[in-house]
């Protein structure tokens, strides 16, 4: 298995490797991207709301870290 990927590798083009890391960078780029957080900043109607929210964000994630650091020990 890995003499053929081996072999994949050293036949593939220099620019195609690096197209290929910078495309897998952006994809787990856009797939880690909490977009409901990013919807929270915009539902606020006034300024009061807006800022309560971007004070929220921070609690949020905070919550998400300690969820994930929870199940992984």
């Amino acid at each position: 298995m890995f003499k053929a990927l081996g072999n994949f590798l050293y036949r593939t083009p220099w620019c195609a490797l690096i197209l290929l890391g910078i495309s897998v960078l952006l994809l787990l780029g856009i797939f880690v991207t909490p977009f409901h957080v990013i919807s929270l900043q915009q539902r606020g109607v006034d300024s009061a709301q807006k800022h309560a929210s971007l004070r929220l964000i921070p609690v949020v994630l905070a919550s998400v870290q300690a969820d994930v650091t929870a199940t992984r020990s």
